[in-house]
């Protein structure tokens, strides 16, 4: 997940200093069990997955039957993370990213459903979060010219020390944050 990957490397003390914004989408800092439904309704690539997007996805991973063994262990890891680490993919590092974020989220995405960009985008400090009501899962593709137009606006601003409203942005070390598990 380039999201979860992102938000890790966003809130690592070794590599935040090199992320001047970030923007992602797709992302979920936990798993629930409504995650694996969804994870599980689209396992079989031939049976659930629309010819365009199985066409997309295998001619890059080398073909059909190999689409299907990435999308199983991929699954089967997300069942591991909910099952064995009680669902926690990335929650206590939001609070330590510290650029500006832009969360983007897909209203009609059956994979990652909006309360997890509601959360991360909550979690995380100076971020904003832009809902593309007729977006999915694939929202950057389908819905090209829009998220290319919103990412451009949020990385050419200059948020470096501003907050959406405009006030300036409190030194991150002077807030307390504290991380109670909630997966609301």
């Amino acid at each position: 997940d380039g999201a979860n990957a992102a938000i890790h490397l966003a809130a690592h003390a070794d590599t935040k200093d090199s992320i001047d914004k970030l923007v992602v989408w797709g992302g979920n800092a936990y798993v629930t069990e409504e995650d694996i439904e969804a994870y599980e309704a689209v396992r079989n690539v031939s049976a659930s997955w629309s010819e365009r997007m199985k066409n997309d996805k295998a001619s890059v991973h080398g073909g059909v039957e190999a689409l299907q063994v990435l999308n199983d262990k991929y699954t089967d890891a997300m069942r591991d993370v909910m099952y064995e680490r009680g669902g926690d993919i990335c929650l206590s590092e939001l609070h330590q990213i510290t650029c500006p974020t832009l969360v983007l989220h897909g209203a009609k995405d059956v994979i990652c459903y909006e309360y997890h960009a509601r959360y991360i985008t909550r979690h995380i400090p100076n971020a904003k979060l832009e809902i593309l009501p007729e977006g999915k899962h694939n929202l950057h593709m389908k819905h090209a010219d829009e998220f290319s137009m919103l990412v451009k606006e949020f990385l050419l601003h200059d948020s470096s020390n501003e907050m959406e409203d405009g006030e300036a942005q409190p030194d991150i070390d002077q807030i307390a944050y504290g991380f109670m598990g909630s997966k609301a």
